[in-house]
């Protein structure tokens, strides 16, 4: 009975999450078309934008992305070429830190209500530049 329950609230849990990520999709397509049709030179510069390996949440692999954090957002594209990002964080009230990842030097979390999300930098000077605009984007959108 126990088992059940624990596969049924699995599965909830799974549902919720794919329903979350196809909103999060339509979300970050229909603000690619919005920034597309903006005039370049109107555009937010971004606090912070490269290169970083982050975590995936189902199968927990490092994957590179390029990562632009902006208005409250992390936002996260495969290159820096790809003009529509692969999904987006709201990072309002997050909270940022080092992680202690073993074998994952230089990383640091996200923390978003229930959700971690891990990122890692290739350099310590890098890493503590993410935290640092990271938290100050927090700050500013809260």
């Amino acid at each position: 009975e126990e088992e059940r329950k624990a596969k049924e609230q699995e599965e909830e849990e799974r549902l919720a999450d794919e329903e979350e990520e196809r909103r999060a999709e339509e979300e970050v397509e229909r603000l690619a078309k919005e920034k597309m049709a903006q005039d370049p030179s109107t555009r937010p510069m971004p606090s912070k934008h490269g290169y970083l390996s982050k975590r995936g949440k189902i199968i927990k692999h490092w994957q590179q992305r390029y990562v632009v954090c902006l208005d409250g957002r992390l936002h996260y594209y495969r290159s820096s070429r790809d003009p529509t990002p692969r999904n987006w964080v709201d990072i309002k009230g997050a909270s940022v830190r080092a992680s202690s990842m073993r074998g994952k030097p230089h990383s640091f979390e996200v923390e978003v209500g229930k959700r971690t999300y891990f990122f890692q930098a290739d350099t310590e000077s890098e890493c503590r530049e993410w935290i640092e605009a990271i938290h100050n984007e927090t700050q500013s959108h809260v």
